[in-house]
């Protein structure tokens, strides 16, 4: 097997949108049936992820042979930069504490949320006795294909 998984003659980003331009536009004529192109996709967002898992130690160490700030191989730049540390807040009592009320406050207003929709009734918090807002919809719900490799 080549190391080459597509053949394509540049990476750079103009020459994937063309690539991707013309997949749909196929499928948009009828050409093509949305479902399959699709699930192709989804399996070569798959592969990538488990090839860039496995292989990432390795791409990391060949790049660092490069001097350039932004180096360029077939038309994609690349570079190599520091994440940042992660720091864990759960450590932290108080930002614990925080952390629990703020996930009770959102299923307080989930829940009354909820109620409003099911029932049409509001929701009052037992402790306080104050009516719970109804937060508005933030992104309503949509209609999604899934696809599971097997």
């Amino acid at each position: 097997m080549t190391t080459e998984l597509i053949k394509i003659e540049s990476f750079k980003d103009e020459v994937l949108e063309n690539i991707a331009e013309d997949v749909c536009s196929e499928v948009i004529a009828g050409n093509q049936k949305g479902l399959p192109v699709y699930i192709q996709a989804k399996a070569m967002e798959s592969l990538s992820k488990k090839v860039m898992k496995k292989i990432g130690n390795n791409a990391l160490d060949e790049a660092s042979s490069y001097n350039d700030i932004d180096a360029v191989f077939n038309g994609a730049r690349f570079n190599i930069s520091q994440s940042g540390d992660l720091l864990d807040y759960s450590a932290d009592p108080e930002y614990k504490e925080l952390e629990e009320k703020l996930k009770k406050r959102k299923t307080q207003l989930s829940d009354a949320y909820k109620q409003h929709t099911d029932k049409g009734q509001r929701l009052v918090d037992e402790t306080t006795g104050e009516e719970i807002p109804i937060v508005p919809v933030k992104k309503h719900s949509q209609q999604q294909l899934k696809i599971y490799m097997k």
